[in-house]
């Protein structure tokens, strides 16, 4: 009755693990097994990996080492995948109590060589000579921009060997070689989906303006119309006789200008992103008329046009009957013109918001803000 109990949960055992695994050979990629310390002093020390997790892989296998030679490869657990550049957290989870443990490491064979000594390719490290094992085991790993793309190999260990922490410092991903097997451990094997790097096509500048043609008294609104998303920009004017405006600057995406002199400008957008950079200028782009002998009026005095804000109705002084009124808004749009006939004019067709007054009379222009309130 004993030996049919035992052989019942040998099957069992078995049978769990058969759920688990597909495959117990490493090829092409080095032996990964243990010998429980081959000879007279043989002993089972069940070292075992409980759950690994990376990305979408989450694989939890319990807290049974799998069967002598301690090794297994999930290759029909799907593969995460994981973008060349970006980064992810690793977790080991093992025995509930390390503190027999030598070496927790974990590799990643970048370069699809079917080894894991590849400078970089260790991702992770814990071990019982400078007291780092945690349980679990997580390290927060970046997959390099060089990576290879496609289908590679991953490696994940727990192990303990008395002679061999004796003379190494660092884990080996091979357990057994010429001169025999790691004493105690497991070790899994998982396929991982390395994806190059998505990156953004550098930028293709492009730029227009509204109000191209004007007087000193226009604000040109810039429209950076780049593709592939620059994420820096910059805009120069020649000649520099520029006013930035308020709340606007020469790294915006749509600055306003007010331009201090008369002529003819060239306009150049340079723009950026991670990928590259790239620049537009457009020469004689914007014409500047400002007609000889007018001059603007220095506004320091009361306002001229009142209310401000003004809602269905504006005032002007006396001083410009019979001058021109002209009414833009903010992007240099002529939306109200009149000879100013009387003292008081109707805006009730003006939608709220900030607009520019400009009153011409003979040789003298002034110029006004002016908020709009219903």
């Amino acid at each position: 009755m004993k030996k049919l109990k035992i052989v019942l949960m040998s099957a069992s055992i078995l049978m769990g693990q058969s759920l688990y695994a597909q495959l117990t050979n490493p090829a092409p990629y080095c032996a990964a097994g243990y010998d429980d310390a081959a000879g007279p002093w043989a002993m089972d020390v069940p070292h075992f990996v409980s759950n690994v997790t990376l990305g979408t892989l989450n694989n939890t296998t319990g807290d049974t080492q799998f069967a002598a030679p301690h090794y297994v490869y999930y290759n029909t657990v799907a593969a995460p995948n994981l973008v060349a550049g970006s980064s992810y957290t690793l977790s080991v989870s093992h025995d509930p109590d390390p503190s027999s443990l030598h070496f927790v490491a974990v590799y990643i064979d970048y370069n699809h060589n079917n080894s894991f000594d590849d400078t970089g390719e260790r991702v992770l490290q814990q071990t019982m000579l400078d007291g780092t094992i945690t349980n679990p085991s997580v390290e927060t790993i970046t997959i390099p921009a060089s990576a290879t793309g496609g289908i590679t190999r991953m490696r994940v260990m727990v192990f303990e060997d008395d002679n061999y922490i004796a003379t190494h410092t660092d884990a080996t991903p091979c357990t057994a070689d010429s001169t025999g097997s790691l004493d105690w451990g497991e070790t899994e094997d998982y396929n991982v989906n390395i994806i190059a790097a998505i990156s953004t096509p550098a930028p293709v500048a492009a730029f227009t303006a509204s109000a191209v043609t004007g007087s000193l008294a226009t604000v040109f609104h810039f429209t950076d119309e780049s593709t592939y998303a620059p994420t820096s920009r910059t805009w120069t004017f020649s000649p520099a006789t520029v006013a930035w405006q308020s709340g606007s600057s020469d790294t915006s995406a749509d600055p306003a200008v007010k331009f201090t002199a008369a002529g003819t400008y060239t306009a150049k957008l340079s723009v950026a992103n991670a990928s590259g950079k790239d620049s537009l200028t457009k020469t004689n782009y914007i014409t500047v008329t400002y007609a000889t002998g007018i001059s603007e009026i220095n506004a320091t005095n009361a306002p001229v046009i009142y209310p401000d804000p003004a809602r269905n109705y504006i005032s002007v002084d006396e001083t410009y009957i019979g001058a021109d009124l002209r009414i833009t808004d903010t992007h240099g749009r002529l939306v109200l013109a009149n000879k100013i006939m009387g003292g008081k004019m109707d805006i009730a067709a003006l939608s709220p918001g900030i607009y520019f007054t400009r009153i011409i009379k003979e040789d003298q222009v002034y110029t006004q803000m002016l908020s709009v309130e219903k």
